[in-house]
């Protein structure tokens, strides 16, 4: 309700968001964050007869990184690359769902 809370929560997400280096990008988000808020605003009609509401919603995005096989020099994974291959995988495969 306040800017605090607000920062709060931020700050919160942030503490949670999944990072990993890639060959692209060393702090490379490999997790997506969506953050929405409502926010509603009320004016004095400038004849003083009444009050106007005003509401809207804000989105902020932080989706993760997307990359291709042999930028991510993961064509032949195995072990722990086998897990990064997943994760690319899912990550690439979220973001077409995002899109659509």
């Amino acid at each position: 309700k306040t800017a605090e809370d607000v920062l709060a929560l931020m700050s919160k997400a942030q503490m949670e968001r999944k990072i990993g280096e890639t060959k692209m990008n060393k702090q490379s988000s490999r997790s997506h964050c969506i953050f929405s808020m409502r926010v509603k605003a009320k004016s004095t009609l400038a004849d003083g007869s009444g009050t106007m509401d005003f509401n809207g919603k804000l989105h902020m995005v932080d989706l993760a990184g997307s990359e291709c096989a042999k930028t991510a020099s993961l064509d032949k994974a195995s072990g722990a690359e086998a897990a990064r291959e997943r994760e690319r995988m899912n990550i690439n495969r979220s973001l077409l769902t995002l899109g659509r």
